[in-house]
């Protein structure tokens, strides 16, 4: 075929199919009340006229940096960490992808545009493109969780490659700010842990007394304890992490048979540099059913370990690649946040519809006096749920 005329027929297919007129749009929320913590996300339904002149449906994302009044002071640096994400690290992921032959979906939906004026970015609709997301209350099985830290494993990988060749730097990201930024730490996290005390002593029974009594600890020591999973050596295997990787941020296709073949990662705000161990933690205690969680924890992180080291060398990583017992020893240092981000957030995002949880704006506003709900540690099933990890939380960090 001649080379003008093969021209010719990409740049008409790719006019018929775009959108050439909209005829009418409406918004609604993308996501039901609870379900959204930070910013606003709206769905855009509309009717539209393509380049052949056919008259189609579209959908898309409009995520706003912006919220509450205490929430919106926080989403001011959030945001523009996720902006950065979709304007120029996934397209370097991107390039990366196509230089080395990876014909895998990518792990992140399309951005169509960013409007600095309104702090708005215009996303792909994953739910119009047959993604959907787990329910959080009852948490991710196996088959799922396996599949996300597969996935896990490639998007660090990527990054860690694209680190390796200067594209980017773990200086172009800071700290995990829930992990370091002292007055989120004591405001949300250590008021939640005061809120779960509070609720043991009163009604779970005298047999929790003594754990109840070791969760008493000052806040600068409990921030000291929290800041120390941000601190990694040189010599430890470091990458660019998600930094929100749960339930509601992990969106899976699914099969005719139901069976999950590709997911995509959203809400990127909290992106930040650490051991890849954080993002995995997060994620298994976070978002995996508890007894699946706990029965196979080494399984685990011996099936990420396996496709981190593969994609590593997929993507020709030239570096010194990690070590099992390093990945582990890593763990360690970072469970502190994990585990008490179970114990402590976990009710709250499998807590029953019409239990009041938390208010995110109310608590940035009163710096923690108000805002955190005691309901969510009184449902029934919620000792069963944690208590084997809280009893195991105390004893590893607040025995002394």
């Amino acid at each position: 075929m001649d080379r003008e005329v093969l021209e010719t027929a990409l740049k008409r297919s790719l006019k018929d199919h775009a959108i050439a007129r909209v005829i009418e749009a409406q918004a609604e929320p993308a996501l039901p009340k609870g379900e959204n913590y930070l910013s606003t996300i709206l769905r855009i339904r509309m009717k539209v006229v393509l380049g052949n002149g056919k008259v189609a449906k579209k959908n898309v994302i409009v995520k706003r940096g912006e919220g509450a009044d205490g929430v919106a002071v926080m989403m001011k640096d959030f945001f523009k960490v996720e902006v950065n994400m979709y304007s120029r690290i996934f397209r370097e992921m991107e390039y990366l992808m196509e230089e080395v032959g990876d014909f895998e979906e990518p792990l992140w939906c399309k951005c169509i545009y960013y409007d600095p004026k309104s702090s708005s970015l215009v996303l792909e609709d994953l739910k119009a493109a047959g993604f959907s997301l787990a329910e959080r209350q009852v948490g991710i099985d196996m088959e799922h969780g396996q599949l996300a830290l597969r996935s896990l494993a490639r998007y660090h990988a990527i990054g860690k490659v694209l680190e390796e060749r200067g594209t980017i730097s773990k200086n172009d990201f800071g700290t995990h700010p829930l992990i370091t930024n002292k007055r989120y730490v004591e405001t949300l996290s250590y008021t939640g842990i005061k809120t779960l005390r509070k609720a043991m002593v009163e009604h779970w029974g005298p047999k929790w007394t003594s754990v109840a009594s070791k969760l008493d600890i000052p806040p600068d020591v409990f921030y000291q304890k929290v800041n120390s999973c941000s601190i990694y050596t040189e010599e430890e295997f470091t990458c660019l992490n998600h930094g929100d990787c749960w339930t509601n941020n992990i969106m899976f296709k699914h099969n005719w048979q139901g069976k999950p073949h590709s997911l995509r990662f959203v809400d990127y705000q909290f992106a930040n540099y650490n051991t890849p161990c954080a993002d995995i933690s997060n994620f298994i205690y976070m978002s995996l059913q508890p007894k699946l969680r706990r029965k196979n924890y080494k399984l685990l992180l011996e099936y990420y370990f396996e496709a981190l080291i593969k994609y590593l060398d997929i993507y020709g990583y030239k570096g010194p690649k990690p070590t099992f017992e390093g990945l582990e020893k890593a763990m360690d240092r970072v469970l502190f946040f994990g585990i008490f981000s179970f114990v402590c957030w976990y009710p709250s995002l499998t807590a029953k519809s019409g239990t009041e949880t938390f208010d995110l704006d109310a608590l940035l506003k009163t710096n923690g006096k108000e805002g955190f709900h005691m309901g969510m540690y009184l449902e029934d099933g919620i000792i069963e749920k944690i208590g084997d990890d809280l009893i195991d939380f105390v004893e590893k960090y607040l025995s002394s």
